[in-house]
């Protein structure tokens, strides 16, 4: 539920800065735009930037007062110069990266790591960092609120007082804490507050970065802004807000489309000249910045490390390998929203050029494929990034596509320099789109989804908004004239919003992906000359012949598994010799990989769990198997006296019990057939699968049967698994008038019979959500399986338990291993319906 609520508010909010930059663009498109943003920024006064470079000057150093602070309160005797050194470097990336907690956190560690400062004050002087930038711009946005009204949209201005109010009371909450002088903690962390002074002077030093970061704005565009400072800060305040609530690095875009809507609402300075400005101020600010840190950094690590640089330089490239997929995801998808935007904006300069040379029929379909190719590469950015091999050769043919038609319409040569690079990284990188998974297996993520919409729908407003004075009609779309644009530029913004619906329709309509092969005759008979020898009666359910298999190189061992969605589901450990273990899990995740498939072990046992977390899986708990240990049973004692009435009941006639051997279970199959549909019918349910057996004749002749018949019927069976030391049953079906106790009956005469044959174990099977235990630290599915087990409806696990427990079994966890993430309810729901044999399962029981 909260993982829900966490994903509907990041789409919450996608979907508003959605609209924030759809209402900035209709501010800002005009015919003429591009040459006016262009000029405005050419046109910067020299004094104007030196002024604001200054200020930015300013604003770094103003940084180093922050970290010498936090150095002092972190209890460390380090130089000015190096505390000045790391705040350089650390704002510089992380100002211009975004997560500042993790990016300039991470700078830090490697920093002060190598000055000798322990983690736990590295921690204390992020802490400090952050502390004193938030109150900073909390005091500053609080007394700005206050004081100067925000004009020209009514929403902000409106609430824009009592948030100023708030704010402030914030800060002062935060200094009393530090003057109590208590740890602040949060469940098992603890911090100790900064004493009084030094919290004062990070506050102090935090409005002052605000107000010069706000200053640069206003020095860069003083002389095409009609307002005071105050104001501009104002402004300011809010669009570096919304650029860090959209965890978009740097909040590129989001903070330019904010001061836009807020600035030029307000009728401080024209949209065009206004953005040339902000351009200029998102170069000198941030981008200079990061250039210089990071050269810093390089020098300082080529001073420093010196023998360990290449070694360093060897695993970045192997990182930057790992990453190359998702980086060629980016390109595919910058690449598309440059084909749907530039086609979808009227500009037929290009075609006048052209027009002599190229027939008029291929400029039209030029520009139209153009923006069909450039929606379809919008999709596949998401199959590169899922390294699908069949997204990887369709994006190559759009490429190639993109540039010839771009080559038709007159594109700037940069444009296929950009796609020669593009096309460059994924001949290099072809080994690594491997996969086989379609691309309409996986569902879009809301990132994803909203990502799409809004280069579709710039496109879109691009043409309206670029010839809104036009006169459009339902001849406008089919009017095919070289010197007439408009119509032109409307088909293509069409043509891509029909293939982006196009597509999404065919994502909704998916078919189901692609379901492993169950298991061949010939499997089967390989893994039954290895049951025989597993640990675990588990490896019986391979004869069902449901599941796949998937043997090692040996051939000495093998593992079953099931495919449900995306969740390919083993059912316990590898059967076989310990030593192929590894190489057997290692092939099963490579071959989910190949198909974009997420693994998952069902009833693990502990022994086993380092194996699956090498393979960076999860654990949780699911329950506990009830063992009997036959060497130490007995029927003695006073805990026994209800099995022994059980057997003196059903140990004289007309009862009769028997152990049928395999050979002989065809010929009583019919009668056991009647048995085990009274019993379905009984309890209103269906065969289950997976990890229960059904009634299948070539899985049952597999197998013992023990029964318990009257002079008429057979009133009870159960099939019997057996491996080297280990008895278990199966499947458990008696007539609904049957004597009560039958099946206890079955059970005790199996565990004596197991006993005297001189096996070591009987085991009962899970008891699902068993030993799930509840505390205060415990996570959520924890908290919910408790409140399960203690549930008597619908499924009794508590009752089940308490059945097990008077054969006196020793409980042991198993464990359920699944990719990490947010996967765990899919991979639950995935293995209910899959035990239950479909959804008609799960709703029938």
């Amino acid at each position: 539920m909260i993982a829900r609520m966490l994903r509907a508010l990041r789409l919450l909010l996608a979907v508003s800065l959605l609209v924030i930059a759809v209402m900035a663009l209709q501010h800002l498109v005009r015919p003429t735009v591009a040459a006016e943003v262009v000029a405005s920024l050419r046109l910067v006064p020299g004094r104007r930037v030196a002024l604001a470079a200054l200020v930015t000057a300013v604003n770094y150093a103003v940084f180093s007062g922050y970290e010498w602070l936090a150095v002092r309160y972190a209890g460390e005797r380090l130089s000015f110069r190096r505390a000045a050194f790391a705040s350089f470097v650390a704002y510089g990336i992380s100002q211009s990266l975004g997560m500042s907690p993790l990016t300039g956190g991470a700078v830090r560690w490697r920093l002060y790591s190598g000055w000798g400062v322990s983690p736990r004050a590295v921690a204390r002087i992020v802490a400090f960092n952050l502390l004193s930038y938030w109150m900073g711009m909390a005091v500053l946005a609080g007394l700005l609120s206050l004081a100067v009204p925000v004009t020209g949209f009514s929403v902000v201005s409106a609430w824009q007082r009592l948030i100023g109010g708030v704010l402030l009371v914030l800060v002062a909450v935060y200094v009393g804490l530090c003057a109590r002088g208590r740890p602040l903690r949060l469940r098992s962390l603890s911090l100790a507050p900064p004493a009084p002074r030094f919290a004062l002077a990070g506050i102090a030093f935090g409005v002052i970065d605000w107000a010069l970061a706000g200053s640069v704005l206003a020095a860069m565009a003083g002389d095409v802004l009609s307002i005071s400072i105050p104001r501009v800060l104002t402004a300011f305040l809010l669009a570096q807000l919304a650029g860090i609530a959209s965890q978009v690095p740097g909040g590129i875009g989001v903070f330019e489309s904010v001061s836009l809507l807020l600035l030029t609402g307000s009728g401080a300075a024209s949209a065009p000249a206004l953005a040339g400005r902000l351009i200029a101020y998102r170069a000198l600010y941030y981008l200079v910045p990061l250039a210089l840190a990071l050269l810093a950094w390089l020098l300082r690590e080529l001073q420093e490390r010196g023998r360990a640089l290449s070694t360093m330089a060897v695993a970045g490239l192997q990182v930057l390998c790992d990453f190359s997929p998702s980086i060629a995801a980016a390109g595919t998808f910058l690449a598309g929203a440059a084909l749907v935007l530039t086609n979808a904006y009227p500009g037929g300069a290009a075609f006048g050029r052209l027009n002599h040379f190229i027939p008029d029929t291929l400029l039209e379909l030029s520009r139209l494929l153009g923006s069909v190719a450039g929606a379809a590469l919008l999709f596949l950015a998401r199959g590169i990034q899922r390294r699908l091999a069949g997204a990887f050769h369709l994006t190559v043919v759009l490429l190639v596509v993109a540039t010839l038609l771009g080559a038709a319409r007159g594109h700037p040569p940069w444009h296929a320099a950009g796609v020669a690079c593009l096309l460059a990284l994924f001949v290099t990188l072809r080994a690594r789109f491997y996969r086989r998974s379609s691309l309409f297996d996986d569902a879009f993520s809301p990132a994803w989804s909203v990502a799409i919409s809004l280069v579709i729908i710039g496109g879109v407003s691009l043409t309206v908004f670029s010839r809104r004075h036009a006169a459009y009609s339902a001849q406008t779309l089919w009017q095919f004239l070289t010197a007439s644009d408009a119509p032109r530029a409307l088909r293509a913004s069409v043509a891509a919003l029909a293939t982006a619906m196009l597509l999404a329709w065919a994502k909704l309509m998916r078919p189901p992906p692609v379901r492993a092969r169950v298991a061949s005759p010939s499997d089967l008979a390989r893994a039954e000359r290895l049951i025989g020898a597993a640990r675990d009666t588990l490896a019986c359910l391979a004869r069902l012949g449901d599941k796949s298999l998937l043997f090692s190189e040996s051939g000495r061992s093998f593992l079953m598994f099931s495919v449900q969605r995306r969740s390919w589901i083993c059912l316990g450990d590898p059967i076989g010799p310990g030593d192929e273990a590894a190489e057997l899990l290692r092939r099963f995740r490579e071959l989910c990989d190949e198909y974009d498939a997420w693994p998952v072990f069902y009833q693990v046992r502990p022994e086993w769990l380092f194996r699956y977390v090498d393979l960076g899986l999860r654990l949780v708990k699911i329950g506990e198997t009830a063992r009997v240990d036959l060497g130490a049973f007995s029927l003695e004692g006073h805990e026994r006296k209800a099995l022994r009435q059980i057997q003196r009941k059903f140990d004289r006639p007309p009862y009769q019990f028997e152990l049928v051997a395999p050979a002989n279970v065809p010929p009583i199959l019919p009668a056991l057939k009647v048995t085990s549909d009274l019993w379905l019918s009984a309890k209103e349910t269906r065969e289950k699968r997976f990890s229960n057996g059904c009634f299948s004749p070539s899985y049952l002749e597999r197998s013992p049967i023990a029964l318990l018949r009257d002079e008429r019927h057979i009133l009870a069976f159960c099939n019997v698994l057996m491996v080297v030391e280990e008895l278990s049953i199966d499947l458990m079906r008696h007539r609904p008038d049957s004597p009560r106790g039958v099946m206890d009956y079955i059970l005790l005469q199996l565990l004596l019979w197991g006993q005297r044959e001189g096996y070591r174990w009987f085991d009962f099977g899970v008891a699902p959500l068993s030993g799930v235990e509840q505390h205060r630290g415990a996570p959520a599915w924890t908290r919910i399986a408790h409140i399960m087990f203690e549930t008597e409806r619908p499924y009794h696990f508590k009752g089940l338990r308490e059945y097990k427990e008077k054969f006196g079994p020793v409980w042991s966890p198993r464990y359920l291993a699944y990719p990490p993430g947010l996967k765990l309810p899919q991979v639950i729901s995935d293995l209910i319906v899959l035990q239950s044999g479909g959804v008609k399962g799960v709703l029938g029981r």
